[in-house]
């Protein structure tokens, strides 16, 4: 367990070592008369943002946590890029699906309905090049 001293709203933690005295930070008995007191953590969750502020009871000190919601801008700007991400995944595909018949047009062996996938295919990659455009 953590000790810590809460001092003008201040967190201060317990030294590894003080002075003269090795492992001070396992010294409950030291620490304590030293008014350190055991710092209790409260969980937090991946990705996400707190501000920090502290309750002090006389044989502890409670850590608070206040999540901090993004703002509407940061809401809108990780949906675009969620979007974005969708989009490039949507080009990558179109890239797979036009292999063979681009395979065919380099060999000389392509036919007229391999000409048109590919145009079908282009015609798709451009609304989608357009809709990345404006979200960035």
């Amino acid at each position: 367990m953590k000790y810590a001293k809460l001092e003008n709203g201040v967190l201060t933690f317990a030294p590894k070592n003080k002075g003269n005295i090795i492992n001070y930070n396992l010294n409950i008995e030291q620490m304590t008369k030293d008014g350190y007191k055991p710092f209790v953590e409260s969980e937090k969750e991946l990705n996400k943002s707190y501000e920090y502020s502290y309750e002090e009871t006389e044989n502890e000190i409670k850590e608070i946590l206040t999540e901090i919601l993004p703002d509407e801008t940061e809401i809108l700007l990780m949906e675009n890029q969620q979007k974005i991400e969708n989009l490039k995944q949507q080009l990558y595909n179109f890239d797979l699906k036009s292999v063979r018949a681009l395979r065919a047009v380099v060999a000389g062996t392509s036919n007229n309905a391999d000409l048109q996938k590919l145009e079908e295919i282009e015609a798709a990659v451009q609304i989608i090049r357009e809709k990345i455009l404006e979200l960035n």
